[in-house]
């Protein structure tokens, strides 16, 4: 019996100190695999989110503008606000009336609605006042003027301009751009502002937007000629 305690063997210190060190490396291994998982997750998530933040603000501002009308507002002070105005001098700004204002109630109103986007602070903001000829002014730099109130629509974008083209451009329309793409260089870089003679719609807009994240992008907008 003794003879037999004898033979029996258990694991030395360094068989021990081998079997930790690699249960060590696998978990490792296995914990960075899932930690990259994880991450990858986190970054499709991420990315998810931004394209339908994105892509809900394209659809916003393509509607409004598609829908633009011709028709000029009042301010309280009794003077006339283009149909659309816009541009540098307008404090990088966009303003348009537009149709399409949705009655659920059958409410005796009009279907009309003035719509203002304006970038601060690295977020483009939408605006809007079912009122048209008001007796108050928007004013985004004063918050408690905001008409029907400022919606954040996109965050992280450090440029937002918008471009023209009067009808006595339209020369600068090719037939069939070889990219796909017009060239709206010199096109007007103010609209429907004091000391410009337009105060119809344009014959066309271009958006342009530079995102943190996404780079520059830019949407052409034209309007149907009458």
């Amino acid at each position: 019996m003794i003879s037999h305690f004898r033979n029996q063997q258990g694991f030395t210190l360094i068989e021990v100190l081998i079997a930790m060190a690699l249960t060590v490396v696998v978990a490792t291994i296995a914990y960075s695999g899932l930690s990259a998982v994880l991450d990858n997750l986190d970054q499709t998530r991420q990315a998810m989110n931004r394209t339908t933040e994105l892509s809900k603000a394209l659809r916003m501002i393509s509607r409004d503008v598609n829908q633009s009308v011709n028709r000029s507002i009042r301010d309280e002070l009794g003077f006339t606000e283009p149909a659309m105005i816009g541009g540098d001098s307008y404090r990088g700004m966009l303003g348009l009336t537009r149709s399409g204002w949705m009655n659920m109630g059958s409410t005796p109103r009009s279907h009309l609605e003035r719509v203002y986007y304006y970038l601060d602070d690295n977020t483009l903001f939408r605006m809007r006042s079912t009122a048209l000829d008001r007796s108050y002014r928007l004013d985004p730099d004063n918050p408690a003027v905001l008409g029907d109130g400022a919606v954040a629509i996109l965050q992280g974008v450090s440029r937002f301009e918008v471009v023209f083209l009067s009808p006595d451009l339209i020369s600068s329309l090719p037939s069939r751009p070889s990219d796909g793409l017009l060239d709206t260089s010199r096109w007007l870089r103010d609209w429907g502002v004091e000391g410009t003679p337009n105060q119809d719609l344009p014959v066309a807009l271009a958006i342009r937007l530079s995102l943190d994240d996404l780079g520059d992008m830019e949407r052409l907008y034209v309007f149907p000629q009458s």
